[in-house]
């Protein structure tokens, strides 16, 4: 808490100092072109850029929806904050002393808020995602975390799930629609906003709970994947985007494992022979499908990418030991499987007759890891995954 009540003495004396010196650079040219009173965050940036925080460029444009590098997040807070090293300083590769950005990025990491990557690399030009936004925030503002809701797609599993609570239950961000989109990459518009808020931040503030997000189908460009209970979807209506590689999913392969060693006590020896696949893999596999049966008859039993649960890392395509998926169709194998899987969290992602629903002929062999309590509820039901959660 020692930024903060060094922040909120240091910070009004800098505003006092910036807006007697600098008044008269904005008398003349007090907006920028491209962000009109009538834009909703108008007044923020127009003060945000009196007080000397944020500059436009030569043309006097603000640029609001241009993304923010690591530079230029590092060049913003030594502006507004008073930081004091806690650490040695550190020479990264990439960033000579000649770099413009070169003292703020050494005050930044000696204050622990920012850092390099394992190469000994800073990346200032890098863009930043929104989590990792998120954490540079926290770190910066030494923000207390006053409430524990958290939006579907940073789940409390997630590494960033503290950074986004803590700008949460502090009014810092609201989310969109109940999802946070950690993937998402932050504009100069968002940061200008954020640092606004932390600059004006209400101690009085208290966070509601989160709205469950309401499934919508997802623009083939969108940033983030959709969550529904919580639940992952990848389908035919909800496709993931194209630069979501998670790899495989590292719970799902210890429950699979454990599941595994159940079915030998029980005669069977299972093998996962497909798990995670990257957006180009399956691009190139859909592909030779529909070369070797025809677009129509190869979305019956394979997926476009983007629209495969394999590029989630939570399928696994499972069969016995030494025998072939098609060989599986039909035997006691994959009847006890379908009835024993979701004690670990699986269940069967295309169930017989159910094409229409979910999109697929029925593949007993193909798993989707949900957990342990979400399995067992959509087992229990009888019903597809679509069905379970109402969605299309």
């Amino acid at each position: 808490m020692i930024i903060k009540r060094i922040f909120a003495v240091y910070f009004p004396l800098v505003l006092v100092c910036v807006f007697f010196f600098q008044q008269h650079v904005y008398a003349e040219n007090s907006s920028f072109k491209d962000v009109l009173p009538s834009h909703p965050n108008f007044d923020i940036i127009h003060e945000m850029q009196e007080l000397g925080v944020i500059n436009g460029y030569g043309d006097g444009t603000f640029r609001p929806q241009l993304s923010i590098s690591r530079q230029h997040v590092a060049l913003l807070l030594t502006r507004i904050l008073p930081l004091e090293p806690i650490r040695g300083q550190k020479y990264f590769n990439d960033l000579p002393e000649t770099n413009v950005y070169y003292d703020a990025i050494q005050q930044v990491q000696q204050a622990g808020i920012m850092d390099g990557d394992k190469n000994g690399n800073f990346n200032p030009t890098a863009l930043l995602t929104r989590v990792q936004l998120a954490k540079v925030l926290h770190l910066a503002f030494d923000l207390e975390i006053k409430a524990t809701y958290d939006f579907q797609d940073v789940p409390e599993s997630h590494w960033g799930n503290s950074h986004v609570r803590a700008l949460y239950s502090n009014g810092i961000t609201t989310g969109d629609g109940g999802l946070f989109m950690p993937q998402g990459t932050v504009t100069r518009l968002h940061y200008a906003v954020f640092l606004h808020r932390l600059m004006n931040i209400d101690e009085r503030f208290v966070a509601l709970p989160i709205e469950k997000p309401k499934p919508t189908k997802p623009k083939p460009d969108a940033l983030s994947p959709i969550y529904v209970e919580g639940i992952l979807i990848a389908s035919k209506n909800y496709p993931l985007p194209a630069n979501y590689s998670p790899g495989e999913n590292a719970e799902a392969r210890k429950a699979f494992t454990e599941f595994n060693k159940h079915a030998n006590k029980n005669g069977y020896n299972f093998t996962a022979f497909s798990t995670y696949r990257s957006y180009s893999y399956q691009e190139k596999l859909f592909e030779d499908y529909v070369k070797k049966d025809g677009l129509v008859e190869a979305a019956r039993y394979s997926a476009r990418a983007g629209e495969s649960e394999h590029q989630s890392g939570l399928a696994f395509d499972v069969g016995l030991v030494g025998q072939s998926s098609k060989w599986f169709l039909e035997t006691k194998a994959s009847e006890w499987m379908g009835k024993n899987a979701h004690h670990y969290g699986f269940i069967v992602r295309y169930p017989k007759e159910k094409e229409k629903i979910t999109g697929y002929i029925y593949e007993p062999w193909h798993l989707r890891y949900l957990g342990v309590d979400h399995a067992e509820k959509v087992y229990a039901s009888g019903k597809t995954l679509e069905e379970y959660l109402g969605i299309e």
